[in-house]
């Protein structure tokens, strides 16, 4: 191709690019190329045609453009910046900024994104390059300057590999107001300054960036930090910054008050300035707000050194974990073993650095007051060729002396410093020892005081001697400084918080201890002494708090140990209080505290005997220990109400007569104790309200006020009279606490009522009678003494309305008053007030206020049994019984009362005589279900031993009648004999012997049964004549027997019933003495009765049975049979006929009629024994029987137990299982064994489970 068609088709083949023809014109560029490979034109139109479908390899025909020519291949480097990779194009705008300079702003773009895709090297040097280079134009420059800022903004990373780029663009970029980031990039570029160490150029920066923005913290804190951390010297901190440093830390901490950086920095200014109370005050706040900070604790520790405040400085140095001189010569003001040894050894370490004459001086101070006198003659020799002050070389030369012994001497030596504080302060303590010289001491250490008002020991000194002196105000002044000026001191703040609480400041105290333990971290002393202060506040809680902060720091504190258990007591944590003196006491078994205090746990909770074992225990160790003394009586007197209340008045009156001996021993230690005399009193009263029987005690000849005999024995009254004298005892060392008035009010009122005519006068004359009124009087006069002194206990109004309402006084209007005034003080507690009022209105007033006052009483006190006995007597009156009687249950169940245990055995008593009160459900539970006749027992039984001789003949009566239906026929014996002794009306006396005679007849005692019946005068009835003719028959006097027997049946019988019972009754006493024909007769003539009872032909049949009168036994079986279906007496019906049958020679007949009877009535457990019997003795030769037997047997004892409409009784289901057991003994003996262990464990007392039991074991 000729050079005139190539430049034909390359000028087609522009037209063809221009014309977006691209694919014609690469075949022209092509031809043209084919003929000339290194046109140009052809390549640089190849290249763009292939700039939008394929780049790379447009890039490739425009490297080949710019390689062919020799003139500046402007476009063809154009295209390529198009097209060209990150890697290459870098070098294209190079090239560019060279040929085109013009073009800058497209060129910096585009090595902007080259950079901002993640090529950085040649393309952040190019855009470096163009903003450093001063020969270009200020635009090109700044448009650099702005890609590079973008860059640095984009990537953080380029702080660490290009920071001067980085330095030097943020020092553009931060003087630019108007950019919004500003801010951001002068914060960027102090964190690079700081990085780099540039701290001049630092502090200049951010005193302009506090200039930019004056109301920001962070510019201010970077200057701080540079001055407090003395990373740039003040003078060239002067210098940098525009204002002075007092300028920045002023507007700091007017911005940001709470920076630690800022009050670090101010607090070494005003150290610097020798300001250290001022610096001390913000270093504090920094070391609050940023705990262990080395820079702030080290400067804060050099000004409590400084101010001499050796123990808040050694716990800054003991944080750090630093060894200085400081710290040793702190260690070593504490002057404590411990402290000592390791300054000693601090010294020694740093003797090896430092031979300064201030680290020999103390060395050998510390030396000394450890007694290691070599070694504080070898540090003294040192010092004296040195240039130490004489005071100083004098000072150790007396502490010397003065620790050989040369008190004298010592003094001599610090006379001659009168200038010297430390020699004066030390002439104070040496003085102090020497008598007679206390002023001396006082003088010299008010001298020091003066010389240096800065030495808190000096002020401790002075304080100390001050206490001393009785000047507690001055004490506590100079006291206060001491703390003041070394919070640290240990010895100082003991003794102004001792007096603190001696004066009950008590806010002042917890201050002062509060902020120790804050300023002196680890201080556990200051925490135990807030913990005993919390404590003696009864603040149980902070206590718990303080006491259990100085066990983490002091786990071995045996302080902290026993005041957290005092602590969890005082709260009520009576288990965790418990715990730990038992780990006190493990911990240190000498120690009597811990054990004092467990006992003493035991008791409150109610566990009297194991708390009466730790006080012996106490005892057996310290003999003479008072609180342990004290203890036991306590312990005694606590199981003395615990037995009372269980109505065992025996041991209880065992328990007082031990607290009683507990207690004189104790009076006789401390006299003087009005607790000793308190609780004797109580005692001895108590017991003078016990029974007769049981109402005495053995007290000291001296204390009874018998000298001449060596032990008294007294009784009721007199164990009263001797209470009152305890308590006028106690009234007359403290006339003014209303408790003792009332205690001996009451201990007159008690005697008053005990008085009677016949045990107050033995003559019977009125002179009794006046004698309880007097009493009374004097009752009233005391209790009208203990209202004057205390008006707002309502127990004393309680007391007066009590007396007043006495029939002797009767003055019902001032005990409606008093009652009244007592509900008034007190609402919520005073229920004996409300009942009293009750019982008040109950006797005179209307019973709807009599049931409101009890209500009210029941409210404040739901155990409060005489409000519900109140309740009961109102049920009574208003004739609603069931619900009287479910009130007197309700009392018997919540304890004692006479009234209570009178009233539930009357209305027991009252329904279970009532032959069908088992047809009424309610009565049925009331008395059954409910175990009536045993609990009616048991308190009808208290009620009277109460009593004893002054037990009613309604109440033996009620005892009699209850013990007689349980079975305890000696008890209602002795019941009735003390009624009949007591009983006065002749009827009612009659039937008590009536009574009587039944149980005597019961108990066998027939002679004395007898006796008893003759005793009767007045007319028999028909009960007292069938008693008294069973006695008769029993005592074999058949004559009299039968006299009487005929005596009730014509005249006292009424009914058919009464007459055939008689007849029964007469049969058997005939068939003793006349035979079989007389008793047939006489129970033909009771069969021959319209209605007879089912007893005669069950008597007959026997009769039968016995003589084998077939006639007559078959005569009867054939009626008996029709009371097969009877539930009561079916399986004595069964149980005659059976044998009726075995008699008669039918043994297969018995066999099935007794099968037949259980399958007709399978519910009946008498059935069930009755056939387990019959295969027992009739029945044995088969194997299968005897197991028949025994699961018959084991059957009736299941259903019975079933059944709830009937009690079972544990000896009838042991006598059952020992049937069992001797079935089943023959075929099965492991079977047998364990049969005979139920009966026996069923009921221990049964004679057959125990015979069974020796069966099985032969």
């Amino acid at each position: 191709m000729s050079s005139k068609e190539a430049k034909a088709a390359l000028k087609e083949a522009r037209e063809a690019v221009k014309n977006k023809k691209f694919s014609d014109a690469i075949k022209l560029c092509n031809k043209v190329l084919k003929e000339q490979s290194d046109n140009y034109m052809a390549l640089l139109l190849l290249g763009a045609s292939y700039q939008d479908s394929d780049k790379k390899e447009a890039a490739t025909y425009l490297r080949r453009a710019v390689s062919c020519t020799t003139e500046p291949p402007i476009v063809a480097l154009q295209g390529l910046v198009g097209c060209a990779d990150d890697t290459e194009l870098p070098d294209v705008c190079e090239k560019l900024l060279t040929l085109t300079p013009d073009k800058f702003a497209d060129l910096h773009a585009k090595l902007f994104g080259v950079a901002a895709r993640g090529t950085l090297g040649k393309a952040l040097r190019l855009l470096e390059r163009e903003a450093t280079d001063a020969g270009c134009e200020e635009t090109r420059r700044a448009s650099a300057f702005e890609y590079l800022g973008k860059l640095v903004a984009q990537y953080s990373e380029l702080e660490i590999a290009e920071p001067a780029l980085v330095g030097t663009v943020l020092e553009r970029e931060i003087r630019n107001d108007g950019d919004v980031y500003q801010h951001d990039k002068f914060n960027r570029y102090l964190k690079l300054l700081h990085r780099e160490k540039r701290y001049d150029r630092l502090a200049a920066i951010a005193a302009a960036m506090h200039e930019r923005f004056p109301n920001d913290i962070y510019p201010l804190e970077w200057i701080c930090k540079l001055y407090s951390e003395r990373i740039v010297p003040e003078e060239t901190l002067s210098t940098v910054l525009t204002h002075s440093l007092e300028h920045y830390f002023d507007r700091a901490l007017a911005i940001a008050p709470k920076s630690p950086t800022v009050l670090l920095a101010r607090g070494k200014l005003l150290y610097e300035a020798g300001k250290l109370s001022e610096a001390e005050r913000y270093l504090r706040r920094a070391n609050e707000i940023q705990p262990l900070w080395s820079a702030c604790m080290t400067l804060l520790a050099e000004i409590y050194f400084r101010q001499k405040a050796y123990g808040l400085a050694e716990n800054l140095y003991r944080n750090m974990k630093v060894q200085s001189r400081n710290y040793a010569i702190a260690l070593m003001q504490d002057e404590s073993e411990e402290k000592l040894r390791e300054a000693n050894r601090c010294f020694a370490t740093l003797y090896e650095t430092d031979r300064s004459v201030e680290l020999l001086f103390h060395w050998c101070k510390t030396s000394l007051l450890l007694g290691e006198h070599d070694a504080a003659e070898q540090r003294m020799g040192e010092l004296e060729p040195t240039e130490i002050e004489p005071d100083q070389l004098d000072y150790l030369r007396a502490l010397r002396t003065k620790m050989a012994g040369n008190v004298e001497q010592a003094i001599e030596i610090l006379s001659r410093h009168p200038a010297s504080s430390i020699c004066l302060l030390e002439l104070s303590l040496v003085l102090d020892g020497v008598e007679g010289r206390r002023d001396d001491s006082f003088l010299a250490a008010l001298k020091a005081t003066k010389l240096d008002p800065n030495n808190a020991a000096c002020f401790y000194r002075l304080g100390k001697l001050y206490q001393q002196q009785g000047d507690a105000l001055r004490a506590r002044k100079c006291l206060e400084k001491s703390v003041h000026l070394s919070p640290a001191a240990r010895n100082a703040v003991i003794l102004l918080s001792g007096l603190y609480r001696r004066y009950n400041e008590w806010d002042a105290n917890a201050a002062l201890l509060s902020t120790t333990f804050s300023l002196c971290s680890g201080a556990a002393w200051a925490q135990l002494l807030l913990g005993l202060h919390h404590l003696g506040r009864q603040e149980y809680d902070e206590a718990i708090g303080a006491f259990r902060t100085v066990l983490r720091y002091e786990v071995n504190n045996p302080t902290a140990w026993e005041g957290l258990a005092d602590a969890y007591l005082g709260r009520g944590s009576y288990s965790s209080a418990m715990k730990l003196f038992e780990k006190i006491t493990e911990r240190d078994p000498d120690n009597p505290y811990p054990l004092l205090q467990l006992a003493n746990i035991k008791n409150t909770v109610k566990q009297h005997r194991d708390g009466l074992e730790l006080f012996e225990q106490l005892l057996a160790r310290h003999e003479n220990y008072f609180p342990a003394i004290k203890g036991v009586a306590d312990s005694h007197m606590g199981l003395c109400f615990y037995r009372l209340g269980q109505r065992l008045v025996g041991r209880s009156r065992d328990h007082a007569q031990a607290c009683v001996e507990h207690l004189t021993r104790a009076i006789k230690m401390k006299p003087n104790f009005l607790c000793l005399w308190h609780q004797l009193g109580k005692v001895l009263d108590t017991v003078a309200a016990f029974p007769s029987t049981h109402s005495h005690l053995s007290i000291e000849g001296s204390l009874a006020g018998s000298v001449q005999h060596q032990r008294v024995l007294l009784k009721r009254n007199q164990l009263s009279e001797l209470a009152a004298r305890c308590y006028g005892r106690i009234v007359k060392q403290n006339p003014d606490n209303s408790v003792y008035w009332y205690e001996l009010a009451a201990n007159h009122f008690r005697r008053a009522m005990e008085l009677t005519p016949a045990n107050a006068d033995p003559n019977g004359t009125n002179s009794g009678t006046s004698e309880r009124v007097k009493m009374l009087h004097i009752a009233q006069d005391m209790a009208k003494q203990a209202i004057k002194l205390d008006p707002a206990r309502w127990q004393n109004w309680n007391l007066l309305g009590v007396i007043c309402a006495t029939g002797e006084v009767n003055n019902l209007a001032l005990a409606q008053h008093c009652f009244v005034e007592a509900v008034t003080v007190d609402r919520k507690t005073a229920a004996a007030a409300w009942n009293n009022l009750g019982v008040l209105y109950l006797g005179h007033g209307p019973l709807g206020l009599a049931n409101k006052a009890f209500g009210r009483a029941q409210q404040c006190d739901t155990t409060f049994m005489n409000a519900w006995i109140g309740q009961a007597m109102i049920a009574e009156r208003v004739g609603q019984m069931d619900e009287a009687m479910d009130l007197f249950r309700h009392c018997t169940q919540l304890g004692y009362h006479r009234e209570a245990a009178l009233g539930y055995a009357h209305w027991v008593c009252s329904i279970v005589n009532e032959d069908n009160y088992h047809e009424n459900e309610r009565y049925r539970f009331a008395i059954d279900a409910m175990a009536a006749l045993p609990v009616a027992h048991d308190a009808i039984g208290w009620h009277c031993a109460d009593l004893a001789d002054r037990s009613s003949v309604v109440a033996l009566r009620f005892l009699g009648n209850l013990s007689s239906r349980l079975g305890l026929w000696r008890t209602a014996s002795d019941a009735y004999g003390r009624a009949a002794q007591a009983a006065t009306n002749p009827a009612t006396k009659d039937q008590i012997l009536c009574d009587l005679g039944h149980c005597l007849t019961k108990q066998g005692r027939h002679a004395e049964a007898v006796q008893c019946y003759e005793r009767m005068r007045g007319e028999p009835g028909f009960r007292a004549v069938i008693g008294r003719a069973q006695a008769y028959f029993r005592a074999a006097q058949y004559e009299q027997s039968y006299a009487e027997y005929e005596l009730g049946l014509n005249h006292l019988a009424k009914t058919d019933a009464e007459k055939a019972y008689v007849l029964i009754a007469m049969s058997a006493m005939v068939y003793a003495f006349h035979g079989q024909d007389a008793a047939r007769t006489v129970l033909f003539q009771c069969i021959a009765l319209p209605q007879p009872p089912i007893e005669a032909l069950f008597s007959a049949c026997a009769l039968g049975l016995l003589h084998k009168d077939a006639m007559l036994t078959d005569l009867v079986i054939k009626e008996l049979r029709k009371h097969e279906d009877d539930p009561v007496q079916g399986h004595h019906v069964v149980f005659f006929v059976s044998e009726f049958y075995w008699q008669t020679q039918q043994p297969k007949q018995c066999y099935t009629y007794l099968l037949s009877q259980m399958h007709r009535y399978p519910h009946r457990p008498k059935l069930w024994q009755v056939l387990a019997m019959t295969l027992l003795k009739r029945f044995r030769t088969s194997a299968n029987n005897l197991r028949l037997a025994c699961n018959v047997a084991q059957g009736a004892v299941t259903l019975d137990l079933a059944d709830r409409k009937r009690r079972t009784r544990a000896g009838d289901a042991a006598r059952w299982l020992a049937v069992a057991s001797e079935a089943i003994r023959p075929v099965d003996s492991r079977r047998c064994r364990i049969l005979a262990q139920q009966a026996v464990h069923a009921d221990p007392t049964n004679r057959e489970a125990w015979g069974a039991f020796l069966q099985m074991t032969q």
